[in-house]
């Protein structure tokens, strides 16, 4: 597109033959005004300014190049230095200001009526804040109202983005633009999952990114554990089981199942006061129980109970071996839980020289039943089992000693119903 002027016309020229496109009357000027300079802008536009002599008033005017013919977007009071931003943004600074920057909209952001914003020295919208869901805000359901609070300090119409990112994933993404109100719903979430989110503010000229926040879905009724699921992604489905038991245990609340496929996981676990379910595919199968193995790989208690955990939390179905507890319980300690323990094998754990109990179990007070506890050392007193006030029950109790003496209980207010 090429361009001439004369004192009250734009137009537009073919510049393969010179025809003339399209001609525009930019003002009703008289005999000494005069449009001063031409700007070939962004998506078409093209801005003309032009001086009132007898007032010396200059005025921007915006003009959309529809190619036969033009479109008159705006005319403002403006004029000075001009210059092309991001989007369709013009700056201004009008001759003679000093300290004054005109943000205009060429009409395709911002103002909603094509006009000109006028932003005189624009302030970005304030920073979202005040999340719903709280940060951090465990167990929701799989469908989640998000909602936020921000305003404009010059009370400019405000579009948000929403960005989410799915726990394991490395970036986050637009999940939906142009947002008119401070609120989105996600629907369809993975359930036992952890999210990112975070919202983006626009008064068409200036952002604000807000903070990232966290939210978590509830977990499933039931929890799958394999440890052959090395490359993920772990969310506790049949389909996409966790790891590491330990990350089942994590993902559950009370009341929860927690499912563990056979193998042998290298790992120390911690119920953590959580009356959940921990079990093997089939505790009544003794091929399975030898076979799902939590070894402790030397490293302290096997597995530990905060001691707040009540009859209904229950651990089932494991062969529970290669225990070091620090001091007391080799395989388990208990803290003086009241959880269940049925049908374990708790075998070659140990603990530390004297002054050390319960190579096998330690300070557990809830029911133990129809388990195998053999081979279990502790440095001074029980290398079966040591400080245990619950009922003991179809145990079979074998080859656990103190350091060199065979002593399988101690100092217990047990009832013993054993084998």
């Amino acid at each position: 597109m090429g361009g001439v002027w004369h004192p009250g016309y734009i137009r537009a020229i073919n510049p393969s033959n010179g025809s003339v496109k399209w001609e525009f009357e930019a003002a009703a000027l008289g005999e000494y005004d005069h449009i001063g300079d031409i700007y070939a802008g962004i998506n078409g536009i093209v801005l003309l300014s032009y001086t009132y002599d007898s007032t010396n008033e200059e005025r921007l005017v915006a003009i959309r190049d529809l190619g036969s013919s033009a479109q008159n977007l705006w005319d403002i009071a403006a004029g000075g230095m001009i210059a092309f931003g991001p989007g369709n943004t013009i700056y201004t600074v009008p001759s003679g200001s000093g300290n004054v920057i005109n943000a205009l909209s060429v009409g395709e952001r911002g103002d909603p009526d094509g006009l000109a914003m006028d932003y005189l020295n624009n302030n970005p919208p304030d920073i979202p804040s005040n999340p719903s869901p709280t940060d951090e805000e465990p167990n929701l359901e799989p469908d989640v109202l998000l909602s936020w609070d921000c305003s404009d300090p010059e009370n400019h119409d405000i579009k948000y983005s929403l960005f989410v990112r799915e726990s394991g994933y490395e970036d986050m993404v637009p999940v939906a633009t142009d947002i008119i109100s401070t609120s989105y719903e996600l629907s369809g979430l993975k359930l036992g999952t952890g999210y990112s989110w975070k919202i983006i503010a626009t008064d068409g000229q200036a952002i604000s990114e807000g903070p990232t926040w966290v939210f978590a879905t509830k977990p499933p009724a039931t929890i799958y554990v394999d440890d052959d699921n090395l490359t993920g992604p772990w969310h506790g489905t049949p389909q996409h089981p966790y790891q590491y038991i330990q990350d089942g245990i994590n993902a559950a609340i009370d009341g929860i199942k927690v499912i563990v496929e056979q193998g042998t996981y290298y790992e120390n676990v911690n119920f953590n006061g959580k009356n959940i379910v921990l079990t093997s595919t089939d505790p009544n199968d003794p091929n399975i129980v030898a076979n799902t193995v939590i070894d402790g790989n030397s490293n302290g208690s096997v597995v530990t109970f905060a001691g707040t955990e009540d009859p209904n939390c229950l651990l089932t179905g494991f062969t529970i071996s290669n225990g070091t507890g620090t001091g007391y319980g080799g395989g388990i300690h208990g803290g003086g839980t009241h959880a269940t323990i049925s049908k374990c094998i708790m075998t070659d754990n140990s603990t530390g020289d004297w002054g050390s109990f319960g190579g096998g179990f330690y300070d557990c007070d809830g029911l133990i039943t129809d388990c195998n506890i053999s081979n279990n050392t502790a440095g001074e007193g029980g290398g079966g089992l040591s400080h245990c006030d619950g009922t003991i029950n179809k145990c079979a109790i074998t080859n656990n000693e103190r350091r060199g003496w065979p002593i399988c209980l101690q100092r217990h207010h047990s009832r013993l119903h054993n084998k």
